[in-house]
Parts: C-alpha cells; structure tokens; sequence
C-alpha cells in the first residue's frame, strides 16, 4: 500500500498483532502507557511529518527500537519534513514481519468466506441432485408417504445447512465491511495533511497529473498558484514551532475560504501552500489569491499564552497557467520561478509567470 498510510485501519490491524507498550508521560506529568503504534503517529501528526514508509520506520527506530545515531537524523526530519538519503541499516526486520502478518490476517478472512461460499454451494447441488433422483422415481399421481417424509428430511437438512452458512457469512461480513470502511478512512487519512487538515501532496500529485491530462486535450483552463508563508523561519524562531503551527492552520484557512470553490488547496510542505484552478485563467487565480493575501494581512495574530501580538503575516506566490507550460513539469517549474521572484521583490506579492 503507497505511503503505508497511518490510519485507523493500521491501527486496527497492527494492534491484533499486539506491541509491547512504551511508557511515557502526561501533560502533568503521570506516567501513561501507549501502544507502540500510538506512539509513532503521535510523534509524526506532533511535528506535522509526512506518514510514508521512511519517516514511519526512522521514528520507529529511534522511539521505540531506541536504535543510537538517529537522533540527528531525527532533528533534521523534524526542520525539513523529510530524510535526505537511504537510513543507516535497520536492526531488526520488524516491518516486512508486520506486513506479512497483516497481508495475512486479511487473507484468512477472505479465504473462510470463499470457504463458507463453497460449502454452501456444494450443499445446494447435493441437494438439488438428491432431490432430482427421489422424484425421477415417483410417479406424479403418487403421494408416498416415504417418499413425502424423504424429502421433507432433506429440505430440513438444506434449510439448516443454508442458516448455518448464514450466520458465519454474517460474522465474517461484519469483519470485511469493518476493513473497508477502514481502508475508505485510510485513502482519505493518506491525502490529507495532518495539520491543516487540507489535502497534502500525496493528493496534489496525482489531481495535479489528471489535470494537466484533462487541459492538454483542451477540454479547460488550468492555472496553478503557489504560495510560501513570508519569514515563516523567523515566526518559528521568535514565538515557537507551536504558535508556528498555528501560523499555518491560519494561513490553510485562509486560502480555503477564499479559493476553495474556484480550485484545489492543497499543503505542498513546509509553509508553501498550492491552489490547483480548473476552468480559470491565471488572472482569475490570481484574484483568488490577492483575496486571501489581503485578508491574511488583515488580520491582527495574537500569541495565545502571552497575548503577544505577531509581527504582521504574509505570503507570496507564483502563478503559471499551463497553456504557457505544456507539461505538468513546466507548470510547476515555472510558478515556482514566478514565487521566488515575488519573494526577491520584496515578498507580500502575487507575479504571474510570463508577466513578472
């Protein structure tokens, strides 16, 4: 599964394969026991870090496994939201062990119910040829006694045979409509960013790459803006990764209010936010953008615990239209070029590729 998606539907399968608990502690300082599972998402959704399968397992290592020399690896996962090269040799193959047995679990339920179905249908032809050889036999100007009670033996016989089979159907359907909802929750967990809780780039990429399909064969417009929160390292430095966080869930609403009914928001990582406009032009999404710059600045951001006020908030973006690109590549590349170049004017700014 792409991504190993940390979700509900993880959680509800790795935890039958039990973990053993790590103890930590609560915010007054109580002692608590977590699942080994818990204590992973919580460390990736507390820090705003993507769930694919190296950030999962590097955590992994160095929370649970206690594994030395990750720590720095750690840090750098925490400032950049991602790890630069292959980690150092795992230890302890735990998590092709744990795939497996997951795989397996999922296969056991399946294989019973093909069970179930197979016994019932060899049930209902026995039957059904049993049935056929009585009354081959019979005459039909003749009410046999023997033959009445034959047959109503039989079809007591089916009648329980067929309730059986349904009740185990019913217990085992139960456990497969509990893993697709779960796996349901699980695409939609994957896309979505934990934070902000817009749709992150997982999703990005791939509505980026439909879209760009859909506007090469000229059926709509495509425009594509990127935005990057202005001195978002220093918010971080002066108030705290905490208010920081709350920076961007501000900034996330925002451009959702403004833009969500023109296009796509998406998280891009870090502070830059991405807005996917189909069926507008590259001056329609920057509309939608100014909207949401102007309204950011607007706004008077007051550190909660300390009641300090923030310096004023901004952001600055690039927008590039893909009749201009041609590819989803080209698109990106150049509404990046665009941001960067809002950025060395000045910041605060919107700039189109082709006008800036």
């Amino acid at each position: 599964m792409a991504g190993w998606e940390i979700d509900r539907f993880w959680k509800s399968l790795l935890r039958r394969f039990g973990g053993r608990d790590v103890s930590s502690r609560d915010e007054y300082g109580a002692k608590k026991s977590l699942g080994t599972l818990d204590v992973v998402v919580d460390f990736l959704e507390r820090h705003s870090i993507d769930p694919n399968p190296t950030n999962y397992e590097l955590v992994y290592r160095q929370q649970i496994s206690h594994e030395s020399g990750l720590d720095l690896i750690v840090d750098k996962l925490i400032v950049n939201g991602r790890v630069e090269g292959p980690l150092p040799k795992n230890q302890e193959a735990v998590f092709e062990s744990g795939l497996s047995e997951i795989a397996d679990f999922a296969h056991t339920q399946l294989k019973a119910i093909e069970l179930i179905v197979g016994q019932s249908k060899q049930d209902a032809k026995g039957f059904g040829d049993a049935l056929q050889q009585e009354t081959a036999s019979v005459n039909d100007n003749t009410l046999d006694p023997k033959f009445i009670g034959s047959l109503l033996s039989m079809t007591r016989t089916m009648i329980n045979k067929t309730r059986a089979a349904e009740e185990k159907l019913k217990s085992r359907e139960k456990v497969v409509n509990e893993l697709q909802h779960s796996l349901a929750d699980a695409k939609s967990r994957a896309d979505t960013d934990a934070l902000t809780g817009l749709s992150n780039r997982r999703a990005f990429e791939r509505e980026l790459g439909a879209a760009c399909e859909r506007a090469e064969l000229g059926k709509v417009e495509l425009s594509l803006a990127i935005c990057d929160i202005d001195h978002f390292k220093s918010i971080n430095d002066n108030y705290g990764h905490v208010t920081g966080d709350r920076v961007l869930q501000l900034v996330g609403e925002i451009l959702r209010e403004n833009c969500d009914a023109y296009g796509q928001v998406f998280r891009f990582g870090g502070e830059e936010f991405v807005i996917l406009c189909e069926g507008y032009t590259a001056n329609d999404t920057e509309t939608f953008v100014e909207a949401s710059r102007l309204d950011l600045v607007s706004r008077k951001i007051v550190k909660k615990e300390t009641k300090q006020n923030l310096e004023k908030l901004s952001f600055s973006t690039g927008i590039c239209e893909y009749k201009h690109a041609g590819s989803a590549e080209a698109l990106l590349k150049l509404a990046d070029k665009s941001l960067y170049k809002a950025k060395a004017n000045g910041r605060n700014l919107t700039l189109i590729a082709g006008n800036s």
